[in-house]
């Protein structure tokens, strides 16, 4: 609480101060005169002004009605060394919080201190609840404009009553009569998912609303944002006289937002546009639409805006790896021969290349088939597919990350390698002596820039078999292991004292102090400089 106290007395101002430090308040501040006083109120803003009436130049009563008339309600105290009716009367009118005399008694003043105290936590608690109340409202409604958006574009034909009740409802309106959804994808979702916490996850992705709706702004577009799983959708409204205009000014700014994201979020995208809906009840075709040109990136390249379009053939949909490519398969295997065994798997994802369209039924498919293969061919060799790759649904859900044809083909030539070098590879050179091995390794080089993939060479297996083997056996994944064992090293450092923490930092492999701490803070609970201290 801050008190301005105001007199031209100095023994009357050092009795006020001690009385308001007996109670507790350190936040005080004095003035001369009214004129003085004047200033420091409109510098500190005191919750409380303590002021004498009488004081050359303003005095107390003139500085109180001089508030009053620039709207200052501050709680005034006048004080007077008179005890004359005239003055009482003035002060409240003027509404003054009270009239002292002098002396002043210290129970007096604390009795009004307290009062003040009290009114202003009401006043404060009231103005923090309303606030809160707004925030919570503003909140709720934007979260349901949302989901109503999403409700839209996700739901088949919904009723045009619904749809006109519940824009009613939530404030929303269509000034246009013509609809895209535009789905706005991170190009590598995945590995920002293993990488970020989920509020980091869910920074990135307000960034990619900001940036879009902003540039769609500036071009007068409206733009309404609904929740993806891998970034932004937008439900865009335009005039439907001219689609073909409509169409390139879309492009024009989707290209704008996709070089804003890369430029601010240092993210790439790929924009899928659906086709046009002239009712809103239409748009859900425009959202399938907009999903299925973002799948043309597997063949067309990320970082696209791709505007869906049907295939110029019409595509045979794939329905089952032929018994006859499941033959050829086993008999690659047998005879250890894994460029045919990918030759195999590179001709059954020719057609999508060739034709530079991807049905994403068919893809799936073709997806899940293909581990289902792999792992009935390991199991006839006796290696046990699950423990070497991992689940099959969970593999499943790997390749489907992939982002383009060659990423699915480099993610099966991995998964081949990795099967290829369980049957073939000596027991002596198993999991536990090549985990063993990289453990030495890393043991002797953690203090240099390790990488899995360099850590992988030494022992002469692939990045994707290590990582693999690894955390089985460790049940830690490289980089954590890396981290654990260094932050060992950096306590065992910091205990020693001889030290200061950026040198523990270089000397344990950390080149970057934030992240160093960072590391050290999420491992121990304690930021290094604690550490030491302690």
């Amino acid at each position: 609480m801050k008190v301005l106290v105001i007199d031209d007395e100095c023994l009357v101002r050092d009795s006020v101060l001690d009385i308001l430090r007996g109670i507790g308040l350190t936040d005080l501040y004095l003035a001369d005169d009214g004129i003085e006083g004047l200033s420091q109120i409109q510098v500190h803003e005191p919750d409380l002004i303590i002021a004498d009436i009488r004081m050359p130049g303003l005095d107390g009563i003139e500085l109180l009605a001089k508030l009053r008339q620039l709207n200052n309600h501050t709680p005034f105290v006048l004080l007077s060394g008179y005890d004359l009716f005239e003055y009482a009367q003035t002060a409240v009118n003027l509404g003054a919080a009270s009239y002292l005399l002098k002396p002043v008694s210290p129970q007096q003043l604390q009795g009004i201190v307290l009062k003040v105290q009290h009114e202003l936590l009401q006043k404060n608690r009231s103005l923090e609840s309303r606030l809160w109340m707004n925030i919570k409202w503003n909140q709720g409604l934007m979260f349901m404009k949302r989901s109503f958006i999403g409700e839209i574009v996700t739901q088949k034909c919904p009723a045009e009553n619904y749809l006109h009740n519940r824009m009613k409802e939530l404030e929303i309106g269509f000034v246009h009569d013509l609809f895209y959804v535009v789905c706005i994808s991170l190009d590598h979702y995945s590995n920002l998912a293993d990488e970020l916490s989920s509020n980091e996850i869910a920074l990135i992705k307000y960034g990619l609303e900001n940036i879009a709706c902003e540039i769609l702004d500036n071009r007068a577009v409206s733009a309404y944002p609904f929740d993806t799983e891998d970034g932004q959708g937008l439900l865009i409204n335009l005039p439907a006289e001219n689609t073909a205009y409509a169409s390139s000014l879309l492009t024009e700014a989707c290209l704008e937002i996709q070089a804003g994201i890369h430029r601010f979020l240092r993210q790439r995208v790929t924009i899928g546009i659906g086709t046009p809906a002239r009712k809103l009840s239409h748009a859900s075709r425009s959202y399938e639409t907009s999903k299925q040109a973002l799948m043309q990136r597997l063949v067309k390249g990320t970082g696209s805006v791709i505007h869906y379009e049907p295939a110029e053939q019409q595509l045979e949909k794939f329905k089952a790896i032929s018994f006859q490519t499941e033959q050829d398969m086993l008999a690659a295997f047998e005879k250890g021969d894994q460029e045919t065994a990918l030759r195999i798997i590179q001709e059954l994802y020719a057609p999508f290349i060739v034709f530079e369209y991807v049905d994403k039924a068919s893809l799936l498919k073709l997806n899940f088939q293909l581990i289902l293969l792999l792992f009935k061919i390991l199991e006839r060799f006796e290696v046990a597919p699950m423990d070497l790759l991992g689940e099959e649904l969970t593999l499943y859900e790997e390749v489907n990350q992939c982002n383009h044809i060659d990423a699915i083909l480099d993610w099966f030539q991995d998964k081949l390698a990795i099967g290829f070098h369980a049957m073939l590879q000596n027991r002596e050179k198993g999991t536990r002596k090549l985990v063993e091995r990289a453990r030495g390794f890393i043991h002797e080089h953690y203090m240099e820039d390790l990488s899995l993939e360099t850590v992988a060479a030494h022992i002469h297996v692939s990045p994707a078999y290590f990582s693999s083997i690894f955390k089985k056996e460790t049940n830690e994944n490289f980089v954590d292991y890396v981290s654990h064992y260094r932050i060992e090293k950096a306590k065992q450092l910091l205990r020693s004292g001889g030290y200061k923490v950026n040198t523990v930092a270089e000397l344990t492999g950390f080149h970057n102090m934030k992240y160093f701490y960072k590391v050290f803070k999420k491992l121990t609970g304690l930021t290094p400089s604690e550490y030491k201290d302690l």
